[in-house]
C-alpha cells in the first residue's frame, strides 16, 4: 500500500482517521496544515505514528501521494498551490475532488486523480422504466447537511465488513473511492432535471452497478435532509432523498440528528413517522451529529457549528435519551449497528 499525505487538516478528514483501516490503496503517514491549526498538536498526540506538521516538505517528501480535501474552512488557496506545485515538482500522485482541482486552477498533469471523475453513469437504460434492486440497502440519512454522515457511513461500514458482508457502498463524499466506494451521480443535483427523470436513471444506474459488482447489500449514505431545517434553510424540499427512497427499496435506516438544545422525548417517534410515512424507510439507529444548528434571523441563514469532544460529550448527557447513539461513545454505537442489522438477518429476503 502507497504511503498517503493528507493536507489540510478537516472534520472529513477526523472522520476518515478513525476508521483508517478502511483505506483500500493507502495507508495514511503524513498529515499537513496551517501553522495557526489548533489541531495539530492534539491530533498528533491522538495517533502514533503519523506525523503532522506545517512544513510542505515533510508533507510531500513523506509520502507516495498526496490527498487535498475540500477548503471547508474557506481559506486563502496559497498553501494548497504550493503543495499541489511541490507534488507534481517531486512526482508524486494528487487526490482531489473535481470542485478542489478547479478552484485551484492549475493545469491537469498525468498523475492527478480526480475522486469524483468516476461518478455513476446511465448507460443502456430506459427513462420510463424502473428497476428493482436485488440487495437489502442500509440507508445513512441527516437532518441536513453538515450533520456526521460520511462519519456514520464510515462507522456502518466497520460494522458491517467486520460481519462478514460484502458491502456496494455508495454516496455524496469525493472520500468514498478511498474506501472502495462510488459517487452519487452529478444529475443528481441539477435544476434543470425532473425528479421523475431523477429516480427513473438513479434507478437504472443503481441497478447496473449491482450488476457488476459482487456484493451481499448496498450501504447509500444520502445527501442533504429529509425534512426543512427551521425557517431559513428548507434542505431544497428533500428533494434528493425522495430520489434515493423512490429508486431503491430501503430496508434499514440511520439518521444523523442535530445537537439539540432541549429534551424532546417524543421527537424520535415523529422522525420514525416521518421516514415512514415520506420515504418508506424504517428508522432503527438514531445517532447525534457533531454539529449544532444556530439560526441568524438578519442573515436569513444557517451557521452549523462543529462542538469539540467535551461540549457533544456534556450535550449528549444533558439533551439525549439511552436509545440515541453518541458518535464519542463507539463500543456502544457498535453495539446498536450490530443489533439493528440482526433484526434485518431475520428477514427472509436479506438471506
Amino acid at each position: 500500500m502507497d504511503k498517503l499525505g493528507v493536507f489540510p487538516i478537516t472534520y472529513d478528514l477526523m472522520a476518515l482517521l478513525q476508521y483508517r483501516e478502511l483505506l483500500q490503496e493507502y495507508i495514511i503517514c503524513t498529515i499537513g496544515s496551517f501553522k495557526e491549526d489548533v489541531y495539530l498538536e492534539e491530533m498528533e498526540k491522538r495517533y502514533k505514528g503519523i506525523t503532522f506538521s506545517p512544513d510542505i516538505e515533510d508533507l510531500v517528501g513523506g509520502s507516495d501521494a498526496i490527498l487535498l480535501l475540500e477548503n471547508e474552512g474557506d481559506f486563502l488557496l496559497k498553501k494548497y498551490k504550493q503543495v499541489y506545485k511541490a507534488s507534481i515538482k517531486q512526482q508524486k500522485k494528487i487526490l482531489l475532488s473535481t470542485k478542489m482541482f478547479s478552484e485551484l486552477q492549475e493545469g491537469q498533469e498525468n498523475d492527478v486523480r480526480l475522486l469524483d471523475r468516476s461518478r455513476l453513469t446511465k448507460i443502456k437504460s430506459k427513462l420510463s422504466e424502473e428497476y428493482e434492486n436485488s440487495l437489502p440497502v442500509i440507508a445513512v440519512c441527516g437532518m441536513g447537511k453538515h450533520c456526521s454522515k460520511f462519519e456514520t457511513t464510515l462507522l456502518t461500514l466497520k460494522v458491517l465488513k467486520e460481519a462478514g458482508y460484502q458491502v456496494l457502498v455508495i454516496g455524496p463524499n469525493p472520500l468514498l473511492p478511498l474506501v472502495g466506494g462510488h459517487i452519487l451521480p452529478e444529475y443528481l443535483y441539477s435544476s434543470h432535471i425532473s425528479l421523475e427523470e431523477k429516480i427513473y436513471r438513479l434507478s437504472a444506474d443503481l441497478y447496473q452497478l449491482q450488476e457488476e459488482k459482487s456484493a451481499d447489500l448496498i450501504l447509500i449514505e444520502i445527501p442533504g435532509g429529509v425534512i426543512p431545517i427551521g425557517k431559513w434553510d428548507n434542505n431544497h424540499f428533500s428533494e434528493i432523498p425522495l430520489v434515493i427512497s423512490n429508486a431503491l427499496k430501503i430496508d434499514m435506516t440511520i439518521l444523523n440528528t442535530y445537537i439539540p438544545n432541549q429534551r424532546e422525548k417524543d421527537k424520535i417517534q415523529f422522525l420514525k413517522e416521518l421516514l415512514d410515512y415520506k420515504y418508506g424507510m424504517f428508522l432503527e439507529v438514531t445517532c447525534m451529529a457533531r454539529q449544532r444548528v444556530e439560526y441568524d434571523p438578519s442573515l436569513k441563514k444557517c451557521h452549523y457549528l462543529y462542538l469539540d469532544d467535551t461540549t457533544y460529550n456534556n450535550l449528549y448527557d444533558r439533551y439525549c435519551e439511552t436509545d440515541v447513539v453518541s458518535l464519542n461513545r463507539q463500543e456502544f454505537a457498535v453495539k446498536k449497528i450490530r443489533k439493528a442489522i440482526s433484526v434485518l438477518e431475520e428477514n427472509v429476503e436479506f438471506i
